[in-house]
This record gives C-alpha cells, structure tokens and sequence, in this order.
C-alpha cells in the first residue's frame, strides 16, 4: 500500500511517497507555509503532477513549534499507572481536560525514580493543521512527530547496547539531540534556532556567504549546548558515535562546525542506504513509514473527531449546515402535524358541541381527552435548538422518536458517532448525558442504551437516551 508522508519541519516542505519499503517519490520544499494556502495548493499540485499520485490522504510530522517535551519521573510502577500520573499533572499544568500527548520510557540515571520522555501536542495547532489540507482537500490520517519517528529509523541501525550513540537532527528553525543506548532512549534535548531575517541583512550590507555564515555560527553555538547538557546529565556515558541528519546537514563547514562543538567526526545518516542518495533528508519521515508498515506508528490524531467527518474547515462547516437543515426540516414537519392535528380537533370540537345541542355526541366521551392532548404541546424550536448547539463535536443526531405514554410527552435521540472511536478519551458519552441533565427541558428517564450498527469501516456506535419533555404550552 503507497503511503504519502509530510515533514512539516523547518519551515518548509519534505515529502515521501513510498510501498513500505521503496522509495517511490521524493522532494524537499524550502517554500511552504500553513499560513499561504494558495502557495500551498500550488506546492501540492506540482508535486501530485510530478509523482503521478493523486494526494487524497497523507500523513504527517508536525512542526516542531507545535511540540512540547518534557522529562517526567515517576516512582517504580507500570507504564499505564505512570501514564495516569503524568497525565494528571499535564491536566493542571496545562488546563485541558483530556491533553494530547505521547510517554517514550528513557533511561532514568539511577536512582529510585523511572523517567520518560513526554510529548504535548498543542490541541489547536493540531486541529488547524488538519483543517488546513482537509480545505486543500487531503484527508490526514496519522498525526506523529519527530521523536518516535527517529527512535523508529535507528532502530534499523546495528547497536551496541552498553555503547550509547547520537543523532543529532538540524532542521531550519530546530535542533535535536537523541541518544541512545541499544534499544532505550538515553537522552532527548531539542532547541529552536534563532531565526536569520536574510531580506533585512541584505539590505543591511551584508552579502549571501556572510548570512551563510551567521546561520552556521547560530547552529553551532545549539549544538555545543545540546552536547553539553547530554554531558551534564550522563557524565558517565559519553556518546561513542553521533549522526547528523536533516536539512541543515547539508549547511557549508557543518561537518567542522560539529567536530568543534562535540569532538565527533559525525557522519550524515542515511537509513534508506544508497538507494536513496539524500536519505539523510527524509529520516524521520522513514521512520514514521516504518512504523506504518507494522503498525506501530505513533498517532496523536484523535480519531473521535476525524475519524468519518470531512477534515477541512469548509467541509465541517457544511456538514454543520446540513444537521441543521435536517432539524430545520423536522421541526417544520412536526409543526406541520401539529397544525394539522390542531385544525382536526377544533372542527371535531365544533361538531361535538353541535351534536350535544341537538342532544346526541358520540364524541362527547373523548372531548376530554382530546383537549388535554392539546395541552402538551411542545414547544420544538427551543428543543431542537440546544440539541444543536449542545451537541458535542464528532457526534451528530440520527433520528427523533416522540411518543405520549399517560399523557407524558418524551423523547428518544439517538446519538451517532463512528465505530470505533475514541469515545473514552473524547469523553463523549459522559458529555452527551450532561448535556440532557443540564436542560431545564428534559428529565432523563433510565439509563441510555449502546448499541453498534453496519459493517467494517461504516459502522457507527448508537447512543440512544429517553427523557421525557417538560418544555410545554398550556392552551387556554
């Protein structure tokens, strides 16, 4: 199965089009932007032309901006239970219910503390991202970044476990050191680059070599400081061999600039091997192929919302606007009913009164019945309203079923999402009975029922809850 794989990094554009195992297409881009969509749409068309792929669905890196990393220490337990602890402290340190974020178990220096390496995407910057090829048109199915991209690719390397080697990573705006010691992460540190405004320096005199020069100068002076906390936190271990990869180990007098700040000869990795002449460009995005070939892939996209539902802005927004015609619709023709039913009833009324003057009423004996009918109608425009505002995102309204049972309107909605989903991550149904008990409308009656329906990839998870509605006018 081809995959189309994007790197976001560095202020540009990597792509790779590969089976799995070969290399089917390849093009590094200096001139992208998730801020430029026409600049964007063209960089795609010219790249779908060129490799003869239609891009549809791809899957990413994303910038490293949009990536937090942190080191966390538990005491001794299993990765879930630390999971659960980290995740609580991400809760208040970051104020989001449900953080997006990735735990990679490091190698914890001794003492009687575990450590890991933690993730945290930013949840905005995600969706955005998401939106921004959904509106393009390209539906993105994994969401992944740099690090278990990496760890992925070096793990084809041949290693030593008691010698720890290095890969050090220079994009235009990152740099990042990861050390490993055989299979276990040692040492993780990423830094940003001072950005170089080229179009200022040139105004201000200063020619291309020299600007050149300056980036290098900014690159190395990160590089001395990654080694250097790498030697601070294991000066025990020094590093026996180092890597460079990524856009900026291609920078002129690099080589030597690495050589001075570690004392490493580091050579350019490139995992593909010579079948791909400027692998050391697409490691990560090798890495990120890799782990979609067997699966263990690390995916930051929460399917609950992205899943079946169109990615781009538009296309959400359009779906929104369908719901609502639909309810828009329902409630016309349950107003409908009701006028027509009203009209009924009056006339029967008229005729009933008729027969009794005349001393004769079959219908006499339902006439009160049929007026207390009338007292519960509904009042559906506000009903139906907070149905649509309230509910949550990835879920929308399968059907509406009103009944009357001794004289006591009620309700059964039906709430869809797809199967399967995250809906405990998500939250879903837990938001979805709040929203019921909140309403001043509704009174929940028992307990909602689940149940799954359709086959494969268009099954849907049906979360149905009765409640009976209080909202009503008395007709006087």
């Amino acid at each position: 199965m081809k995959n189309i794989l994007f790197d976001l990094r560095g202020q540009g554009l990597n792509v790779l089009i590969t089976d799995g195992r070969t290399v089917l297409y390849r093009k590094s881009c200096e001139r992208f932007s998730l801020a430029d969509k026409v600049l964007a749409g063209r960089v795609l068309a010219d790249i779908a032309r060129e490799s003869g792929e239609a891009i549809g669905e791809a899957h990413l890196i994303l910038p490293g901006e949009d990536v937090a990393v942190s080191i966390q220490r538990t005491p001794p337990m299993s990765r879930p239970d630390a999971e659960k602890i980290i995740r609580r402290r991400l809760v208040k340190e970051t104020g989001d219910a449900s953080p997006i974020f990735g735990v990679f178990p490091a190698v914890s220096g001794g003492g009687d503390r575990q450590a890991f390496i933690v993730e945290t995407i930013r949840r905005d910057a995600l969706f955005s991202t998401v939106e921004f090829f959904g509106d393009l048109g390209i539906r993105i199915k994994t969401v992944s970044t740099a690090l278990p991209s990496n760890l992925k690719a070096l793990g084809k390397l041949p290693g030593e476990a008691l010698h720890a080697a290095g890969l050090l990573e220079i994009t235009k705006d990152h740099i990042e050191l990861t050390a490993l010691m055989g299979a276990q992460v040692l040492f993780y540190h990423k830094m940003s680059i001072p950005p170089v405004d080229r179009e200022k320096e040139l105004e201000e005199g200063k020619t291309p070599e020299r600007i050149e020069k300056m980036q290098v100068y900014r690159t190395a002076e990160l590089v001395y400081a990654a080694h250097a906390a790498y030697q601070h936190d294991h000066p025990d271990t020094p590093l026996a061999k180092l890597w460079i990869a990524g856009s900026g180990s291609t920078l002129p007098g690099i080589g030597d600039v690495v050589k001075e700040s570690t004392g490493f000869d580091a050579a350019q990795l490139n995992t593909f091997g010579e079948s791909v002449a400027d692998g050391y460009l697409y490691t990560a995005l090798h890495g990120l192929a890799l782990g979609l070939l067997d699966g263990t892939a690390v995916d930051y996209l929460p399917r609950d919302l992205f899943s079946r539902i169109p990615l781009g802005k538009t296309a959400r927004i359009a779906l929104a606007g369908a719901i609502g015609l639909v309810l828009v619709v329902t409630a016309f023709t349950m107003e409908t009913k009701h006028e027509r039913t009203k009209s009924l009833l009056e006339t029967r009324l008229r005729e009933a009164t008729a027969r009794e003057q005349q001393g004769t009423d079959p219908y006499l004996r339902n006439r009160r019945h049929l007026t207390h009918l009338m007292s519960l109608q509904i009042a559906w425009y506000p009903v139906l309203g907070y149905l649509a505002e309230k509910t949550p995102d990835g879920v929308f309204i399968g059907g509406l079923t009103f009944q009357v049972r001794q004289d006591v309107p009620s309700l059964v909605i039906d709430f869809v999402t797809p199967y399967p989903s995250r809906v405990g991550s998500g939250r879903l149904l837990t938001r979805i009975i709040a929203m019921i008990d909140e309403f001043s409308g509704f009174r929940r009656r028992g307990e909602p029922s689940i149940s799954v329906t359709g086959q494969g990839p268009d099954r849907l998870l049906h979360f149905k809850v009765a409640c009976e509605v209080t909202i009503h006018e008395k007709i006087r």
